[in-house]
């Protein structure tokens, strides 16, 4: 026995095809050079954005689904325990 939408939820699933899916990845660095004899800072960290957005239903009311998945990780932060964080 399987489910199957009917109504406006059977709509949305037959505009699958107009479904908007975007995958971004994107690398970050940043280097911090103190002159005043501080040790400097550099970080990595890697990031990733998905992105999804269905159509809308017919009808007077039109039901849509829109979802944003982000996620980041730090790479290399350098020795120690200073700069847990890309700024």
């Amino acid at each position: 026995m399987g489910l199957a939408p009917t109504g406006p939820a059977q709509a949305l699933f037959k505009t699958a095809s107009r479904f908007v899916r975007q995958l971004e990845l994107f690398r970050v660095y940043t280097k911090r050079d103190y002159r005043d004899g501080l040790p400097d800072k550099a970080e990595w960290g890697q990031g990733i954005i998905a992105t999804f957005e269905s159509g809308f239903t017919q009808g007077p009311v039109g039901f849509g689904v829109d979802c944003i998945a982000q996620y980041a990780v730090r790479l290399d932060g350098g020795r120690g325990p200073s700069g847990r964080r890309l700024d």
